[in-house]
């Protein structure tokens, strides 16, 4: 199209941004893609804003979100129900990756100190903060497994902090899909977020959705470290729910209705 003397078309353009998401650094590679193209005279799109934050949840690049957001803003496009969705992705991956390095640091000996338990992950700002990331370990700063691992934890739950503000904010207007909530449900359980979790449960009742089993376990899980459900109920609850007989659709033992939670 360049050496034709055209502008790339918009179509080219995303088809573009859609493969970068096999690049090394998806979100970049996209951001970059985006730039060129429209130096070039391309025409981004509602569909260029989806693509984009696709590749930051491929990433689970939180900062780079904000950079496609601030990019829609700036050109007036709308946030579509799929960039939404790709949106509160990229929050929640951001989240489960920090969440992941907390409990592999929790894994190391406490003695050992090394540049290599630097907390590298950033987060995308709380909803009242200035947009901008949140880099937890401040210049060259060595953290031991355990100050590591709480610092790793609290970024996880304040990207998860920034998921929620955003589900709650346009769930009534977007319909995030049932995976969606499933994950959501999972992730607010596994980062001892047992309200938000119920509530969330909530809009899938309402929603006649069924959460299945493992979101439902971590749940049960989360609520048994709260002292919610005792020891008891807990082993109750792992024996009810293991498979009755072996199939190929993963049959459980009991009709996982969230009802009579």
């Amino acid at each position: 199209a360049v050496l034709g003397g055209k502008a790339p078309t918009t179509s080219m353009l995303n088809s573009l941004v859609r493969v970068c998401v096999y690049a090394d650094s998806p979100s970049v590679a996209a951001l970059d893609a985006v730039r060129r193209c429209e130096e070039l005279g391309a025409v981004a799109d509602g569909e260029t804003v989806v693509r984009l934050l696709g590749a930051c949840a491929a990433s689970a690049d939180t900062a780079s979100a904000q950079c496609a957001l601030s990019f829609a803003q700036e050109r007036a496009i709308p946030l579509s129900t799929p960039a939404h969705v790709a949106l509160l992705h990229c929050y929640l991956a951001a989240a489960a990756g920090a969440r992941r390095s907390a409990t592999a640091a929790r894994a190391l000996p406490e003695q050992r100190r090394s540049s290599r338990l630097r907390v590298s992950h950033k987060a995308a700002p709380r909803p009242s903060e200035q947009p901008g990331t949140l880099d937890v370990a401040a210049g060259s700063a060595q953290l031991s497994p355990s100050e590591s691992a709480r610092a790793l934890h609290e970024v996880a739950a304040s990207t998860l902090e920034l998921a929620l503000h955003h589900y709650e904010a346009v769930k009534a207007d977007v319909n995030f899909g049932k995976g969606t909530r499933k994950r959501l449900l999972r992730d607010c359980a596994k980062c001892d977020q047992v309200d938000a979790a119920l509530r969330v449960l909530e809009d899938m009742e309402a929603r006649g959705e069924k959460p299945g089993w493992k979101a439902l376990d971590c749940l049960v899980l989360a609520l048994h470290q709260a002292g919610e459900v005792d020891g008891e109920t807990m082993t109750l609850w792992r024996e009810g729910g293991k498979p009755s007989r072996v199939s190929w659709e993963g049959t459980r033992g009991f009709n996982l209705d969230p009802g009579p939670r």
